[in-house]
């Protein structure tokens, strides 16, 4: 190693003059060269080599670039067992949007090379987590790909032909309302009295617009139900948090209410209906909704099933065939924008 710091060089100078004066001295006999010459020997070794004031060799001016010689310092390191590194890891939740970024996770080491790859992600060891009861439903709104969005689920009660689910939302009153049975020969639509069926016209629907040709293009479409107001579909269906239905040749049809009790519009996207029928318009009475879906129910098993008094075929000819069909799969969706209220089902076979 090469090269003196200023002060070394300083001191070098110092004790070389001493040096050079005890040597001049003792061409002169005097007694002090010798000491003069051991003091200037032991301030040249003090700055060579003293650890207080040999700070480092470092490349003095006048020695090129060239010939600088660059100190290595070893640290010691305590030898580590070999840790992966992962790179962008996602915390996967109970949400499904979340739970499709969870997919693949590439692990690589430190210089970057992948090592392995795993299905799903880990959670931060610092991330705490939840456990359900097994009986638990998710409580937070789930969206049903465009489709209802169901919240926590309740409970489901039978009410005569029909089954009754509710879901968060319901309020008191939904809770109260009952579904009537069906009742034969309900030949007017809901928005006329029917005094044998005890049913007032205020409490009933409008009959709105009606579309025979409904969602055909690739059996797919967007619909929606505005607020205030009902949509009744009859086909084949697949509505995404409501459900389906398909005749599938058993002579049973379906029938979908929805209806959007709610203060906004209820957007449905890219929902399956085969060879629909729809018919859209306000409900009266939101009090008495539930004589308004059972009279509307009804009606659709009369006009749907069989062939009425004096005509040549069943009306639309439900179920593909003329004589229409033998039943009807009923099911009706009581909905506040897109989000799940009540849920009600019931087949009625009037011809057994």
């Amino acid at each position: 190693m090469f090269g003196l710091t200023v002060i070394q060089f300083l001191f070098c100078l110092l004790g070389a003059s001493i040096v050079t004066v005890g040597v001049v001295m003792a061409f002169t006999r005097s007694v002090w060269w010798t000491i003069l010459s051991i003091i200037g020997i032991f301030v040249i070794l003090l700055a060579l080599f003293y650890p207080s004031i040999r700070i480092t060799f470092n490349t003095p001016p006048w020695i090129g670039q060239s010939a600088a010689l660059t100190e290595v310092v070893v640290v010691k390191q305590t030898a580590t067992p070999h840790v992966p590194v992962v790179e962008s890891t996602p915390v996967c939740t109970d949400n499904a949007a979340a739970v499709a970024n969870c997919n693949q996770q590439v692990i690589v080491n430190a210089d970057k090379t992948p090592e392995s790859v795993v299905a799903t992600a880990t959670l931060p060891a610092s991330t705490p987590t939840a456990t359900a009861a097994p009986t638990e439903i998710a409580t937070e709104p789930v969206s049903s790909e465009g489709g209802a969005v169901i919240t926590k689920f309740q409970n489901t009660l039978p009410m005569g032909q029909w089954t009754v689910s509710y879901f968060t939302g319901a309020t008191r009153m939904m809770k109260d309302f009952r579904f009537t049975d069906f009742q034969s020969g309900w030949k007017e639509f809901p928005n006329v009295d029917w005094p044998t069926g005890d049913f007032l016209a205020k409490n009933g629907l409008e009959y709105g617009q009606e579309l025979s040709d409904f969602c055909q293009q690739d059996q797919t479409c967007d619909f929606p139900v505005a607020a205030r107001s009902f949509r009744t579909i009859t086909a084949d269906y697949d509505i995404s948090g409501i459900g389906s239905c398909k005749e599938g040749g058993t002579g049973i049809g379906c029938a979908l209410i929805i209806t959007n009790v709610g203060d906004v519009t209820a957007s449905f996207r890219n929902q399956m209906v085969d060879t629909g029928h729809t018919i859209t318009g306000l409900y009266w009475n939101g009090d008495e909704l539930d004589q308004a879906i059972s009279a509307w129910a009804s009606h659709i098993v009369y006009r749907m099933v069989g062939v009425m008094t004096s005509m040549p075929a069943n009306p639309g000819a439900n179920c593909s065939v003329p004589n229409g069909c033998k039943g009807v799969n009923i099911r009706f969706a009581i909905i506040s924008g897109n989000e799940l209220l009540v849920l009600g089902e019931t087949i009625v076979n009037p011809t057994q």
